[in-house]
């Protein structure tokens, strides 16, 4: 069983802080596949990233499944001074994943070409999302964490997302 119990989460605004959530709780089996439906600002991002590990809550506990992905698609692990290359080889290594598998899935399935050669400041925010989705799929993870910008990029290869 894994999920949320009694978690509270909270945003700052200005010089306020505003309660997404409080003493929530939502568990779940590792075989389920939950979706989290709200309006903008409601929280539901913040669920996301308690699950994925990427922020703890206020107050409560979070049991995550012991191998979960981060937020799928998402960027901000790069090294921006890297190639798209090279920080997918060396998140790699980081998950023990071989490099060279995970390079080779990366460079065929982001189409960036020599783009992926290229340092990752050079890259528009599109190029990085197709990175980011791209070693998500290329790295197994027994569960995954997705928020609401999975696919990216042009209309075939937000399909390519949506198949994979």
């Amino acid at each position: 069983m894994f999920g949320f119990f009694d978690c509270t989460a909270s945003i700052a605004t200005g010089s306020d802080r505003r309660i997404l959530f409080s003493c929530a709780s939502l568990s779940f089996a590792a075989t389920d596949r939950i979706a989290v439906l709200g309006v903008p600002g409601s929280g539901k991002s913040v669920l996301q990233a308690m699950l994925a590990g990427q922020v703890r809550p206020s107050h409560g506990r979070v049991i995550r499944p012991p191998s979960t992905s981060w937020l799928i698609g998402k960027a901000g692990m790069f090294q921006p001074m890297l190639t798209g290359e090279q920080n997918v080889r060396t998140l790699a290594a980081m998950l023990d994943a071989d490099p060279e598998r995970v390079s080779a899935f990366v460079a065929l399935f982001s189409e960036l070409g020599a783009e992926f050669g290229r340092p990752m400041h050079h890259y528009s925010g599109s190029m990085r999302a197709r990175l980011a989705f791209s070693l998500s799929m290329a790295i197994p993870f027994p569960f995954y964490v997705a928020d609401d910008t999975i696919g990216t990029g042009d209309p075939a290869f937000r399909e390519k997302c949506d198949r994979m």
